[in-house]
């Protein structure tokens, strides 16, 4: 299938920012450990739940929050909304959007909550509103509102829990954040497999 599209200057130059920010996010050392954030969380009727969390090193999780700012939040013009936007402007065919639609599905968490599904009184935890809400009480600001709505879910899984819960999304959306990368690749013509028309 033949997809075309034009770009302009500030796109390629957009497309290489965004695929730079993303092989900084690989380069993190998260994704060179043998083991990564996990939750285990088990209970029997009658006798309660244990919650067993392994989170890696404080350095290499703030490491992995700090890289991931470019792409989270939506200010910043690299951030995965705009770019998955801008592509959809540029490609405007049915192939592209239903890529980018699983895209999204993988950022917003879609995926992970038809894998787990955790929710407290304002829906469902694992959702691109309670991660934002996580970074902003705990990890990027100290946001005292956000703290109140993360209560629950706090005092269920401690700290760490709700740290490595937050962790295994953030994963999600690195996933996501990888596979547009290599698609603004195929777009710039480092991969073989689109052709472009110029203006």
């Amino acid at each position: 299938m033949l997809v075309e599209g034009s770009l302009s200057d500030e796109d390629i130059e957009l497309f290489r920012e965004y695929i730079t920010y993303s092989e900084q996010l690989i380069k993190s050392g998260y994704f060179k450990l043998d083991r990564q954030a996990s939750l285990n969380i088990k209970g029997k009727a009658g006798e309660g739940i244990t919650v067993t969390v392994h989170l890696p090193p404080e350095e290499i999780c703030d490491s992995l929050m700090l890289k991931l700012r470019p792409f989270v939040l939506r200010k910043e013009r690299t951030s995965f909304d705009k770019i998955c936007s801008r592509i959809k402007t540029i490609f405007n065919t049915e192939i592209i959007d239903f890529m980018l639609r699983v895209q999204r599905d993988l950022w917003n968490g879609k995926h992970f909550r038809s894998m787990v599904r955790v929710d407290d009184n304002f829906g469902a935890l694992n959702n691109d509103k309670a991660i934002m809400d996580y970074l902003n009480a705990f990890e990027y600001h100290r946001d005292k509102e956000k703290q109140e709505r993360l209560k629950w879910p706090r005092n269920f899984l401690g700290d760490e829990g709700l740290k490595a819960f937050f962790m295994i999304f953030l994963l999600e959306k690195a996933k996501a954040i990888m596979n547009i990368a290599d698609f603004c690749k195929i777009i710039l013509g480092e991969v073989n497999g689109i052709r472009l028309t110029s203006d």
